[in-house]
């Protein structure tokens, strides 16, 4: 599966940041039509190509029903993204979006997903 988008950066709730998965917040586009789930993708910011674990749809673990599109850039400790536009282009969908009993689980759910996606560039 290989498709791209391009959307606009966009302030997040940062639950992301405190398990240690800071995100970038992303607009879901109008046309969007992926199904809600956990994504591998390249995110092209400022010129630069990075690995990315994707996220689309709600947070039932924080009881959040509202969709929501975010990226976390794998291995990068800071980043400073000077242009607001992001391109992405999935390349593996990899499981649904689930509810997690507790945080622990979920960030334990988060390094098996990044680790699967970093075989995507291998």
């Amino acid at each position: 599966m290989i498709k791209q988008f391009s959307s606009y950066k966009i302030v997040g709730r940062g639950r992301a940041k405190t398990l240690g998965f800071p995100t970038i917040n992303l607009k879901i586009p109008a046309d969007f039509d992926l199904k809600e789930g956990i994504y591998g993708v390249f995110v092209l910011l400022d010129g630069i190509r990075y690995l990315g674990a994707m996220h689309y749809g709600g947070s039932p673990t924080f009881s959040d029903i509202e969709k929501s599109l975010e990226v976390f850039l794998i291995d990068i400790e800071n980043i400073s993204i000077i242009n607001n536009k992001v391109d992405v282009q999935i390349v593996r969908y990899l499981r649904p979006v689930k509810n997690f009993a507790s945080k622990n689980e979920l960030k334990k759910q988060i390094k098996d997903d990044v680790k699967n996606i970093k075989s995507l560039s291998t």
